[in-house]
Order: structure tokens, then C-alpha cells, then sequence
């Protein structure tokens, strides 16, 4: 919990203390995915309590409501490894999941938490997960708006919103993670893109942005272990009691008619888009003794950086500030992207070796306007 922060539920009558606490086990993805419409719906319809479900999902590579699966991941490679394909209905980018990814989402009424913006329940949510890994002998933190780093590597993610009367946050922790399968499926993972042909190409490995509990602790924690480490952690934050529930019946119709929808081919082909749109690029600069190398995927239509990694010596600038801003300049637009990237730097008092903000933007943009090498697309 927040120091200096009261519990989520403090001063609310015993009976708005009590939270059910869901396990649903392993199943698809696209199951998972109904099964987040229905309890959402189901607790801003009143007809549940407020709710904590912990879950995992089978191989199954997720992009967002509004991305494209040409775009974002390499489809035959899904097929030939037999990872299935869904779009889920939130805007979080194209990702992997499977059972070494402990997923946990949380639906309560506004009313009942003491934090009721969204950055307000991201800040505490993300405190709390870190305070369970906290437990389990890892330090971690909240990078950007969405991601939970050690190191300045993801080890989980985090997206919250509010809904009318409702407030919801979706999440995951990395138990371990498959990185070289994570390379082969999704196109913006650009380490299978530049490996072996640029310079620097080592640097922009899926490896050196992700790791997991299993690195961590040097072996991974069984997934009930992990489990309690939240729910004790979310309890304590929340100031609940999160007692064991199941599905009701409310829940279970809902969820085969989002199963249906979610399903259906229409659904996953609703935007569709060639991947020559986002093509993979990239550029290298010599700089005053040293070498910036810049790897984009980037957005035509939007004229955005779907993702930008960046590789320089260490002494120059360090990894774990290289994935920051990585972060920060994800999702910008090519004509705010040397604002962005001043902005970064000037919020951080730091001995940059002669490394200069529109070092970095000017790259970026010469590696999307005028690439060296296009990789993909």
C-alpha cells in the first residue's frame, strides 16, 4: 500500500468490504476475452460485487480494437507454431499471452474506491502489484502509463479505466517469457527484423526489454504462490476481504454471447490493413565518438512511431533509460517527436557524454523519412 495512503475501503460498512475473489484457471484466450466483457458488465448492471479475477490463457498472440492483424503480426508464423489469433476490445498494443503470464483484473463501483480517476487507480494498482513482488523478492516499478519494469525491463503490464460508475484495471505479471517466440510473431518485436543486418543489432534483442520471474529469482514461482502474493496484496490495499466466488449465472449468459461475438471472423478481421502501412525501418548516426542506432515501426496512415528502439553505448546513455524513452516516444507523431523528446530529457537531470535531444529525434525521423534499411513492410 501507498505510504500515507488509507485503504481503498476504509470507513465502508463490513458488507462493502467483502470482494469476490475469481479463479478461472487456464483456458483460450478468446475465452478469457469474453470473460472480461461479462464481469464487467455484469458488476455495472449490479448484479455481482465487486470483483478480483486471477487467470491465465493458452498461446494466443492479442492485437488491440483498432490495429490490424496484417500489421501486427506475422500470421503464417502464428500458424505454423499453432498460436491462435484474437482482437481483444481495449487499445493496449499487440501482444503474446500464455500460461507463464499470470493475467488479474479487477471491477469495482467507483464509489467504493477512495482513488476514482484513472491515473489515480493506475498509481495505487500499480503500487499494489509491486508491493506483491515485493514478497516475492523482486523490485519493481511503474514505467509510463502502462508497463511494470525491473530493471528497466517489462516484467508486466497494467490498464485501467473508468466506465460510467465503474472502474476497471486489466493486468498481467510475466511468470517467465518466451522472447525468441515473442520475436517470430509479433512484427513491432523488431529484434527479428534488424538481427544481422545493421550494426548494433544486438542491442535491439526482445530479451533486453523483457524479463521475467523466472530470471528474476532464478526459477519461476508456482502459479498459486504468485496468485496469493496478489490477492493478499490487493486486499491489504483495497482494505477488503476477498473471499472465493464463482460465475453466476447472469455472468456465464453474458459471457457465451460476448464468446459469440468475439469468435466470429468478422470480429477479427474488422480493420484490415497491409503491412506495407507499417513498414519496419531503420537508420544508424555517427556522433561525436560514438554510434545511435534507431529501429521504427511506423504508422503511415497515423503518421505515428507504433514502436522506436534504440540502441548507444551504455557509458553513453544506460539501457534502463534507453527503454524509458523508448516508452515515451511510443504512439507520438513524427511533428510532436522532438518535442516529446525534449520533454524526456529535461525531466531527468542527466550526464548525457554529449548525447543531445535532437541527436535522438533527428535519427528517428531520418530513419522513417529516409531509411537506410527497410526491414519489413
Amino acid at each position: 500500500m501507498i505510504r500515507g495512503e488509507r485503504p481503498a475501503a476504509a470507513g465502508l460498512p463490513e458488507r462493502l468490504r467483502r470482494w469476490r475473489l475469481i479463479d478461472t484457471g487456464v483456458r483460450p484466450a478468446v475465452h478469457n476475452l469474453a470473460l472480461s466483457r461479462a464481469l464487467g458488465e455484469a458488476r455495472a448492471a449490479g448484479e455481482v460485487t465487486n470483483t478480483l479475477r486471477l487467470f491465465t490463457s493458452e498461446p494466443a498472440a492479442l492485437i488491440g480494437c483498432a490495429q490490424s492483424v496484417e500489421q501486427e503480426l506475422d500470421v503464417a508464423q502464428c500458424r505454423r507454431e499453432g498460436v491462435a489469433i484474437e482482437r481483444a476490445a481495449d487499445n493496449a498494443p499487440a501482444r503474446m499471452v500464455d500460461e507463464q503470464q499470470l493475467g488479474w483484473e479487477l471491477f469495482a463501483l467507483r464509489a467504493d474506491l477512495y482513488r476514482r480517476d484513472v491515473a489515480g487507480v493506475t498509481h495505487r494498482l500499480v503500487h499494489t502489484v509491486c508491493d506483491a513482488l515485493a514478497t516475492l523478492g523482486v523490485e519493481a516499478r511503474l514505467r509510463g502509463s502502462q508497463e511494470i519494469e525491473v530493471g528497466g525491463r517489462r516484467i508486466g503490464d497494467i490498464r485501467a479505466g473508468v466506465d460510467g460508475s465503474q472502474v476497471w484495471s486489466q493486468g498481467s505479471v510475466f511468470m517467465d517469457f518466451d522472447a525468441p517466440r515473442a520475436e517470430r510473431i509479433l512484427r513491432s518485436a523488431l529484434g527479428r527484423s534488424i538481427a544481422g543486418r545493421m550494426a548494433g543489432a544486438a542491442g535491439f534483442r526482445m530479451g533486453d526489454r523483457v524479463t521475467s520471474l523466472r530470471e528474476q529469482l532464478g526459477s519461476a514461482p508456482a502459479v498459486h504462490v504468485l496468485q496469493r502474493a496478489l490477492a493478499a496484496a490487493f486486499a491489504r490495499a483495497l482494505g477488503v476481504r476477498l473471499l472465493p466466488g464463482e460465475l453466476t449465472d447472469s455472468e456465464l449468459a453474458r459471457y457465451r454471447v460476448a464468446l459469440r461475438e468475439f469468435s466470429a471472423p468478422d470480429w477479427l478481421a474488422l480493420i484490415r490493413r497491409p503491412s506495407s502501412e507499417m513498414p519496419i525501418v531503420a537508420a544508424s548516426a555517427q556522433l561525436r565518438g560514438y554510434t545511435l542506432h534507431a529501429g521504427v515501426a511506423y504508422d503511415l496512415r497515423g503518421r505515428r512511431l507504433r514502436e522506436a528502439w534504440l540502441n548507444v553505448e551504455p557509458a553513453v546513455l544506460p539501457a534502463h533509460l534507453l527503454r524509458d524513452l523508448e516508452v515515451a516516444i511510443r504512439g507520438v507523431a513524427l511533428d510532436a517527436l522532438a518535442q516529446s523528446v525534449r520533454r524526456f530529457f529535461a525531466a531527468r537531470e542527466l550526464d548525457l557524454r554529449g548525447l543531445r535531444p535532437g541527436d535522438v529525434s533527428a535519427l528517428v525521423v531520418r530513419a522513417v523519412l529516409h531509411p537506410e534499411r527497410v526491414l519489413s513492410g
